[in-house]
């Protein structure tokens, strides 16, 4: 699985030595976010576990971002920009890009315009190590739920993934990536494992899938960041699949069935690394998806109880696969 970022993958004793002690790299990809930048810088800087350094580059910014990171560097010798010429990379390529540049033990995604509460490093943290102990530090993804908020930080719902964060395995992420970014802590060996292969997915997804395959993805029921909502934001948390036409199945579940393809590919890219439950959950979606036998497809559809956007989502798939409604 050759990846461009493998050339950045070392030795996990090089990564230790470089890293100097620091438990946590924090990395964060940067466009046009002055306005609400400086929060977020502050919110690091109150976290209550402190031993962390901020990665961060900006891609091609035309505001005043680039000076706020500058000055930020400048005041808290934790916070490095990266300044390495390779121009505009996208948002997922950015991250990657950063998380390749990465030496310590655990890595945080963060965006640039959310607001992390006080405690967010450390409680994922100890989680993360407690995962660690009880699974010899396999591939390992620990993520929480975030408050959202509208642009001034007044809450707009309490939880972001809810409950669909709790589903294990596979079955928790193809039709519903219940990964946020922001709110992931990733290993030194899932890290490995995502940089050797060229991302065909969100960077968030990615990791997730990956880390359901091989390893453990472990959900903190608990809101640990304030995910803001604005007009600019990548992505959002506004999906809700409601603008479906008749005959057609929802936004939501037509957006998961275009990207099975490159999820089954990336779930059997590890081949021999997949424990056989996982092999037997990328059969039953691929028969789920194109299979002749709609009983058989049916029964896969329940049996496995999938995490779904929506509720309307699950009745939207029994449709599809009775082939009453179609993407």
């Amino acid at each position: 699985m050759d990846s461009p970022y493998q050339s950045d993958v070392r030795s996990l004793a090089e990564r230790a030595a470089e890293a100097d002690g620091v438990a946590v790299d924090i990395v964060m990809g940067t466009y046009n976010g002055a306005a609400f930048l400086q929060e977020q810088i502050h919110s690091l800087l109150a976290q209550t576990h402190t031993h962390w350094r901020l990665l961060v580059r900006d891609d091609g910014s035309s505001d005043n971002t680039d000076d706020l990171l500058r000055a930020a560097t400048e005041s808290d010798s934790r916070i490095r920009l990266v300044s390495d010429g390779l121009g505009n990379l996208g948002f997922s390529r950015n991250f990657l890009h950063l998380l390749s540049l990465t030496t310590a033990p655990y890595v945080m995604f963060c965006d640039q315009d959310d607001v992390w509460l006080p405690r967010k490093i450390e409680l994922t943290l100890k989680e993360m190590v407690r995962v660690e102990a009880r699974h010899s530090c396999r591939p390992t993804l620990v993520h929480c739920d975030s408050i959202v908020a509208d642009t001034d930080l007044i809450v707009l719902r309490d939880r972001f993934v809810g409950a669909k964060g709790r589903r294990r395995g596979l079955s928790g992420m193809l039709f519903a990536n219940c990964v946020q970014g922001a709110t992931s802590m990733i290993n030194a060996s899932l890290r490995e494992s995502v940089l050797c292969m060229e991302p065909v997915l969100p960077y968030d997804f990615h990791c997730g899938l990956i880390a359901s395959a091989i390893g453990q993805r472990q959900y903190i029921d608990q809101a640990l960041m304030l995910y803001r909502q604005h007009s600019r934001n990548t992505i959002g948390a506004g999906m809700n699949g409601e603008s479906s036409r008749r005959g057609k199945v929802s936004e939501t579940l037509q957006l998961a069935i275009n990207a099975a393809s490159p999820v089954i590919e990336t779930v059997r890219s590890f081949g021999k690394e997949i424990s056989p439950q996982t092999a037997k959950e990328m059969d039953d979606f691929v028969e789920l998806l194109s299979g002749g036998n709609r009983l058989r497809r049916l029964f896969i559809a329940l049996r496995r109880r999938y995490a779904f956007y929506r509720r309307r989502d699950q009745l939207n798939l029994l449709l599809y696969i009775c082939g009453i409604q179609n993407v």
